[in-house]
């Protein structure tokens, strides 16, 4: 059947926006899309009935419920934004033919684990690189720190195995704060028959499998970059083939994840639910390594001492930021060249992801 198309007017206010009904200058308006939050409003009539020749659909986006309410909704902002904006950068590549634009969608998702990285990376700096291994190192920096104190006198790789549950718990609050999108109460279903359009395609808002998917995906690369961190200090300085290979099996399974990233993931079954079997396997793969990482650490060494800085820890960052920007050109040639098959002009030239991405990645610094 037919799918016709029309034009849609959507008005989107400022933070301080006035109420669906004063923006669209109608007595009653019918939610659409969304939720109480923020939702997608429309004169109250019949939305699914098309708009009459030459006419245009009105429709506003109601938002200012987000920017109140609790404080785990603020604390949701303040961490999540950078992901948010990777994830709407996606969506605003140009369109592509059958059969191609899968680099671009991959590296858009490399770029979102890298935030991820990124994001574990600025915590371990500070609970295992400042606090653990340099100032608990030193009894005159811990000693009037209560927190801090409990480390003193133990051994580096113990005061790095204890820390390392900070990050470990971050990544443990940012999993709960990404369920709570689903855990909300759904408003309508958006029209059928008009998944061709980005914004009424149903797997744009109710796409929970594939955020349970991204979520394990995500953990288990933020899981393993603490792994990293830690086994990046430690195997150097047993120089002992356990550490090498623990070290050497959080990098396949890190790149296991980052495949699995790449896979095209919509499900056959939209009413399914479940993770599929090679991410579950990944997820559990990772916990079981991560365990073992923080056990081979805290394991007792004679004659080790903290030096200045965390080992390894610089160049772990430093080859962070230099594969976000090898990401970034890669993602931007090849938009260059989708664009230039497009029979009509892109967004933004076709840069758009790149654009968005960046401001992801310049949030992630910053906040």
């Amino acid at each position: 059947m037919a799918v016709s198309v029309g034009t849609t007017e959507l008005r989107v206010p400022g933070v301080g926006g006035s109420s669906a009904e004063r923006i669209l200058y109608q007595p009653t308006v019918t939610r659409v899309a969304g939720d109480k939050d923020a939702g997608f409003f429309r004169p109250k009539v019949d939305w699914r009935a098309s708009p009459e020749p030459g006419g245009v659909i009105l429709e506003t986006y109601h938002w200012a419920n987000l920017t109140g309410g609790k404080a785990s909704r603020s604390l949701s902002f303040v961490l999540l934004l950078p992901f948010m904006l990777s994830n709407v950068a996606i969506w605003m590549l140009p369109p592509a033919p059958a059969g191609s634009g899968g680099l671009a969608r991959a590296v858009c998702r490399l770029l979102a684990a890298s935030l991820t990285a990124m994001y574990v990376l600025a915590v371990v700096g500070v609970a295992i690189d400042l606090v653990a291994w340099q100032c608990a190192g030193y009894s005159h920096c811990a000693a009037d720190r209560a927190p801090m104190s409990w480390l003193i006198g133990r051994q580096p790789g113990q005061r790095l195995a204890a820390s390392a549950l900070v990050p470990i718990a971050a990544v443990a609050i940012v999993w709960w704060l990404g369920g709570r999108a689903w855990r909300q109460p759904n408003a309508k279903a958006s029209p059928a028959g008009l998944g061709a359009l980005r914004l009424e395609s149903p797997d744009f808002w109710d796409n929970r499998a594939l955020l349970l998917r991204l979520r394990a995906l995500h953990a288990a690369i933020a899981l393993g970059t603490v792994d990293i961190v830690l086994l990046g200090a430690v195997a150097p300085r047993d120089d002992r083939a356990v550490g090498y290979g623990l070290l050497a099996l959080v990098i396949v399974v890190i790149a296991a994840a980052m495949a699995l990233l790449c896979r095209p993931a919509w499900p056959t079954n939209p009413a399914d639910r479940r993770v599929s079997s090679s991410v579950r396997a990944v997820w559990v793969l990772m916990l079981a390594v991560t365990a073992l990482t923080l056990g081979y650490t805290a394991l007792p060494r004679s004659g080790w001492s903290a030096g200045n800085d965390l080992p390894g820890y610089e160049a772990l960052v430093a080859w962070l930021y230099v594969s976000q920007a090898v990401l970034l050109v890669v993602l931007g040639l090849s938009v260059v060249s989708q664009r230039r098959r497009l029979e009509s002009p892109a967004i933004l030239g076709g840069l758009g992801a790149p654009i968005v991405v960046s401001f992801a990645i310049g949030f992630g610094v910053t906040s």
